[in-house]
Formats: structure tokens, sequence, C-alpha cells
């Protein structure tokens, strides 16, 4: 009884927070079981409560807890700055949807993902660092490169210099994203300036423009037969195809004991069916905790390789979102 009523109030988190019941009904059978131990409560729904600017500040040093207390201050100085919160006009900044990333930060922000989400990156980077697992930060989907570049001061930060990190995106404007092409679209230029203004571009900083299809394959055919690890990979790129294509060029890379995170899992419908297909198909039982009312990842537990023949036929229509 008790196991029954976790599921059902497992899958009301899901509903609320997709705003659809088909929507809710696949993600539960994707993932039946998820944490949502410590997210605010404002963040696991669609109609968040205000978040006040005193608990905004509060909150925004969860980011850095488990760092050495000399670092603590820069990583949470670096998580407000790249996500656009180190602002003097308080009056009208949107802390509840800034600190839940539900909001485009434009004009200040060098990443849409909030608090929260930068959160788990830092605690991600930390527990990988400290178990000693191989491999680097892999993001498909970067906009203007400030989780990279987090992720990327954090591993400096830590000592582990020779970790690379891996930036997958078109760098151009993409006609699927409809109305919100141009407000999404910026070139690798201006990444580069970005990494170069945080001081942490270098060799190590690896950028693969292009489509998915086309940049994760060349990837998958140079480093499949080396030792090549991913110790995070991060995928925000809202289509089913390139989810797919992150999934099924990427995975294999992944070391155990490494991470995936999903930017759009519970917001997205896309999102959510392909890593239910991704996990049926390929056999896999690791299970989703849950970040925010967005994003959700999960910790590889075990080596299986990735079977090409189960990749889906292309879904290359415009999502909702878009139009």
């Amino acid at each position: 009884m008790a196991q029954a009523w976790n599921v059902l109030l497992q899958l009301w988190f899901c509903m609320l927070s997709s705003g659809t019941y088909g929507i809710a009904a696949e993600l539960a059978a994707s993932f039946p079981f998820f944490d949502v131990t410590g997210i605010p409560r404002r963040c696991r729904y669609k109609n968040m409560s205000i978040i006040s600017p005193a608990e905004f500040v509060d909150k925004s040093h969860d980011v850095s807890l488990g760092y050495p207390v000399a670092y603590r201050s820069i990583v949470r100085l670096l998580a407000l700055s790249l996500t656009g919160s180190l602002r003097p006009d308080r009056r009208d900044f949107p802390y509840d949807r800034r600190f839940c990333g539900s909001d485009h930060p434009l004009k200040h922000g060098y990443t849409m993902v909030g608090m929260l989400r930068m959160q788990n990156v830092a605690q991600l980077v930390l527990k990988v660092v400290q178990h000693g697992i191989p491999g680097g930060f892999v993001e498909a989907g970067v906009w203007r490169g400030g989780t990279c570049i987090f992720a990327k001061a954090l591993f400096n930060l830590l000592g582990e210099v020779g970790r690379e990190v891996h930036l997958f995106d078109a760098f151009e404007a993409m006609g699927t994203y409809g109305k919100k092409a141009e407000r999404l679209h910026v070139d690798l230029e201006s990444v580069k300036k970005n990494f170069e203004l945080f001081g942490v571009q270098d060799a190590r900083v690896k950028y693969h423009q292009g489509l998915f299809k086309e940049t994760m394959r060349r990837f998958w055919q140079d480093y499949s037969k080396s030792d090549q690890k991913i110790a995070i990979l991060r995928i925000d790129a809202n289509f089913y195809d390139s989810h797919q294509d992150a999934l099924y060029y990427l995975y294999n890379f992944v070391a155990v004991g490494g991470y995936v995170i999903f930017d759009d899992l519970f917001s997205l419908p896309d999102v959510g069916r392909v890593w239910r297909e991704f996990r049926l198909d390929q056999n896999l039982t690791e299970r989703i905790i849950r970040i925010d009312r967005h994003g959700g990842y999960f910790k590889k537990t075990r080596m299986v390789p990735v079977n090409f023949k189960k990749m889906r036929a292309s879904r290359a229509e415009m999502p909702s979102w878009a139009l």
C-alpha cells in the first residue's frame, strides 16, 4: 500500500510539472521512481510562489556545499555571475524564475540554467573528482557556454586541469527553433570570448560545431576505439532527435560512476519520450533523480554497450513550444 501511494504521488508530481496527463503517464512509465527530496517546493510545480531576495541570497550558498571553505565564495560568485544574478536593480529581478531556471536571462546571463541546476553541476563535478571517475564534462546544446564555463572553472579550481570540456552546438540560428531562433542563436566566436572573459579558455576546451547527427557521429568514430571517457554528460538540446543522437553516440563514453543530466526532462514531452525509449531499448536500470521542475539526472551504474539497431526513426517536426 505504501509503495502504491508513493508511485501515485510521483505521478502527481509529473502531472503538475508537465501540465498534461499524457506526458505524466509516459514519464511514470519511463522512471517510476525519482527522488524529490531537498527540492524547494516552489520549484516542483509550474505555478511557483515568489522567492524573496533574502531567500535567493541564502539559497545561493548551497551551490558550493562540499567544496573547500577557501573556494566556496568563488564557486558561489561564479554561479551568480553566469546565471545573470549579480544584478544591481534588484527591484525588478525575477528571483523566483532565475532560481529555478524558468526564464531567459538575455541581458546578463551566460546560461539559462537556474541556481538549482547550477548546484547540480557543481555537486556532480565535485563527486567525480572525489571518487576518481575518469573523463571530462560534455554538454550538448550550450547557448552562451555558461554551464561549460562553470564546469571548466570548477575542474581548474579542484586541480583537475587535465579534464576536457566538450561543447556540441550548431552555433548558428536553427530554423527548427521557429520564432525563438534568433534569441537562442549564439555564434562560436562569442562563446569562445565568454570562455576568455572568465579565464578558462585553453587547449582542453573542445568545440564541435554543426548538427549533432554529424558532429557526434564523428566524435564516436574518432574515439570509439580509444580510452576516451565522459564523467558528466549534460544534454540541453530541446528536440527528440538531438537527445537520441546524444544518447546513442555518447552514452558508451560515459564512465561507470559518471552522470547523465537532462536539462528539460520534466518540461518537454520529447525529452521524456526519448529517455523512456532509450532506457527500455538498451535495458538500462538506472533511476532518475529530480533536480527541479525541469531537469533530472542519473548515475551510470553499469556498462551496457549501446545497441545502435534500436535507434528510432527521426521525429524532425517542430515542437509546439517553438511555434
